[in-house]
């Protein structure tokens, strides 16, 4: 994206020429390349919900733009087809994909639920997903064809708001990450001071407001940071940062 985006982008889709593409921003923002045009966003539009997925039309001079709750919004060509924006959704809805003539859209939700507008077909949702695992991709068929792909995979552990005195299966999670990262604790689903000085020195080392508790930014860092590394290459010895 141009410059730095205020909000992670969360949705791509390409020209029909192959040569250009937009991205999406999380804030509804476009951000566009190569002989893709800008049609309009939702940036300052009034929404519910995060801007998560987008489709192109056949033609390219226009997409959509799918929120979480279910919105739908037509830009340039784009021809609108109906949306979920008035009702309430037990799941959040985490992609889009449209037809191939361009007639209609999915939306897919989180839980495996599909919704199908316009000419798009409901063949059938991931329905028997466990509640351990998510939808997190979904394509449409081309050419014509009349189907699509689901694509699943275990939810991301979360440790929001975990902090001293939480106790369970969330805080083993949180523990054994950790100890994977080569911070030292204790794994027995207690979060008492041992647990705290693990997070404190987790929070040093990647430069985060040192809380002792798991806030946005700190649970975020957890699910991508590696193993810090020592600055020395050799030898045995102990390293301490006295600043």
């Amino acid at each position: 994206a141009h410059g730095a985006t205020e909000t992670p982008i969360t949705a791509m889709a390409a020209t029909p020429t192959g040569d250009g593409y937009w991205l999406l921003n999380a804030a509804g923002r476009i951000f566009h390349y190569g002989d893709a045009r800008w049609r309009g966003s939702i940036r300052d539009v009034a929404h519910s919900g995060f801007a998560l997925g987008m489709a192109a039309t056949a033609t390219g001079d226009g997409y959509w733009i799918a929120t979480t709750s279910g919105g739908v919004f037509s830009f340039g060509d784009a021809v609108f087809h109906g949306s979920l924006g008035s009702t309430p959704q037990p799941s959040p809805i985490v992609a889009m994909a449209r037809t191939a003539s361009g007639d209609g859209y999915w939306l897919a939700a989180s839980d495996g639920s599909l919704h199908a507008f316009g000419g798009a077909s409901d063949r059938g949702g991931a329905y028997a997903l466990s509640p351990e695992r998510q939808v997190v991709g979904f394509a449409a068929t081309t050419a014509g064809a009349d189907g699509y792909w689901i694509a699943v995979a275990p939810k991301p552990p979360n440790y929001l708001m975990l902090g001293p005195g939480a106790k369970g299966r969330r805080v083993v999670q949180l523990q054994r990450r950790l100890l994977d990262l080569g911070y030292w604790v204790t794994i027995d689903g207690d979060f008492g001071a041992l647990t705290q000085q693990a997070l404190y020195a987790f929070q040093k080392y990647e430069r985060l407001a040192r809380t002792g508790s798991v806030n946005l930014a700190t649970n975020s860092a957890l699910l991508s940071a590696r193993r810090p590394v020592a600055r020395s290459t050799s030898g045995d010895m102990i390293e301490l940062d006295v600043g």
